[in-house]
């Protein structure tokens, strides 16, 4: 079975006062790429998908030119960040974390943004499940956002989606194969200066 891997962003640069879902790549983000799709290179991806949000639409494209995928690039709104267009900024990251924290802790309901985390992850997972079907045999990355990422590891292998998503630094990603999504590679952060 192909892999799948689900790739976070690159490093984005926050605004107060405007949607994370708005945010674009810093310069040193648009570098991490090279980086990125270094330690991508092993698993011969054919096909990306990416969010639509702006900082993974620049990785996802960095990437496609760095790994020379000819095929063309899929946007799939379904792939964002749990919807939090009405979130507060925090300039605080440990009172974010903690709202992070809170709202894992209770995923079936609305506790940050406009969406209950595990309706984001089956809102992933379907559109996961589509680009699958419609491109079978092939291995796919999917570039996407930290806490949907660490809530969809945590659905496919049981790890602690708060720690998940904790240790994720910006790129990063996991490498799933096989019908179970076994894991075959945790990678939170790069090795890079």
């Amino acid at each position: 079975m192909p892999d799948i891997a689900l790739i976070r962003h690159s490093i984005s640069q926050p605004v107060p006062g405007v949607s994370a879902h708005t945010w674009e790549l810093t310069d040193l983000g648009v570098q991490r790429c090279a980086a990125l799709a270094d330690a991508l290179r092993p698993y011969a991806l054919s096909r990306l998908a990416t969010s639509d949000e702006p900082k993974a639409v620049t990785t996802a494209e960095t990437l496609q030119t760095h790994l020379n995928i000819a095929a063309p690039l899929i946007i799939e709104p379904a792939f964002r960040e749990t919807r939090r267009e009405s979130a507060a900024y925090f300039d605080n990251l440990g009172l974010f974390r903690s709202a992070i924290r809170e709202a894992m802790k209770d995923a079936e309901h609305v506790i940050f943004g406009e969406e209950a985390f595990n309706a984001a992850r089956v809102r992933f997972t379907t559109a996961l499940d589509a680009l699958i079907a419609a491109h079978p045999g092939e291995s796919l990355g999917v570039v996407t956002h930290g806490t949907i990422m660490a809530m969809v590891l945590t659905h496919w292998t049981g790890v602690d989606a708060y720690s998940t998503w904790a240790a994720l630094e910006m790129p990063a990603f996991a490498v799933v194969s096989g019908p179970g999504r076994h894991l075959v590679e945790f990678k939170p952060a790069l090795d890079v200066p």
